[in-house]
């Protein structure tokens, strides 16, 4: 992988980290939208959402060169009562390879690397343009890396226009020598959007988001199709008397879409104990009483728990 990769990529374990992920919020948590920022931010419930099977589609150009990578987040792991979840990337260089990067996790205000030896590595949080901080990493001669946000600004990507807290990354020496730099522009609840790499030779190299796609999502819409397929075909319909029959088959209904936005939005708990009551709604138990019957309710109950075990 060339030495300029810096988002979602990190170094050997009991060594400092290469982790670029930044993320911010106007108002709230550690102050982010506050000093020159142009634009307000959306809120989300991490600074950076993470789940199992949720991966992001970018373009990446250098020179005359344009190609496709991918980032997946493809295994979770649980320490000291934290869960982190593991990276993998394709075709950063060019080159149709696969790379596992380390762990993250994110709080509403932080995302950290994991650490096996000792605190977790604070790689970025919610805080004001201007606030600066170093990560203690020997390496191509630099003692340490130094991290600003510079800037809250609209960008345009091919995904859409958003507010973004942009980024800035370099290595020093501590004696007034510095490495070119690397800028990211970062939105709460989507993750990097864009990147521009001046550590690359023949710089720069631009990358830009274009889609984003989470399994949990798309396994809820799955079970949406399910519903109205079957809604259609007479095998699921309400449960109750006169008109509540139709009330209880459009709330049940309601849930799972409700679910589905609370995904997308990076609510991942919200969104779990959503589909939780979904499934009481329709797994054949007495209490709380189900909102739908037929015979396709088992095989709904059981679409929905699938759902539920993919966080």
């Amino acid at each position: 992988m060339a030495q300029g990769q810096s988002a979602y990529t990190y170094a050997a374990c009991g060594s400092a980290v290469d982790l670029v992920i930044s993320l911010g919020s106007s108002g709230g948590g550690g102050g982010g939208g506050g000093g020159g920022g142009g634009c307000t931010s959306p809120d989300a419930a991490l600074l950076h959402p993470f789940h199992v099977g949720l991966r992001h589609v970018y373009i990446r150009s250098h020179g005359e060169a344009d190609w496709t990578v991918e980032r997946e987040f493809v295994e979770k792991m649980t320490s000291n009562l934290m869960d982190y979840y593991l990276l993998r990337s394709w075709n950063y260089d060019n080159d149709g390879e696969y790379e596992d990067g380390g762990s993250v996790r994110s709080t509403q205000n932080e995302v950290y690397s994991y650490n096996p030896v000792g605190d977790d590595y604070l790689q970025f949080q919610r805080a004001p343009v201007g606030t600066t901080w170093t990560i203690d990493e020997p390496s191509h001669g630099y003692t340490y890396e130094v991290i600003q946000i510079v800037a809250i600004e609209e960008v345009t990507v091919p995904y859409g226009t958003f507010c973004a807290y942009k980024h800035r990354k370099y290595r020093s020496d501590g004696g007034g020598s510095v490495s070119p730099s690397w800028y990211e522009w970062i939105v709460p609840g989507v993750g990097i959007v864009m990147e521009i790499d001046y550590w690359t030779e023949n710089p720069p190299a631009i990358m830009k988001l274009v889609s984003v796609h989470s399994v949990i999502e798309e396994k809820i819409l799955e079970t949406l199709d399910f519903f109205d397929e079957s809604v259609l075909a007479g095998t699921l319909e309400g449960e109750g008397s006169g008109r509540s029959d139709e009330s209880r088959l459009n709330a049940l209904r309601h849930m799972l879409e409700t679910a589905a936005d609370l995904v997308k939005g990076g609510f991942y708990e919200e969104a779990r104990e959503q589909l939780w009551d979904a499934y009481k709604k329709c797994d054949g138990k007495d209490k709380p009483p189900d909102f739908v019957g037929g015979p396709a309710a088992d095989d709904l109950a059981a679409k929905i728990r699938g759902v539920i075990d993919s966080f």
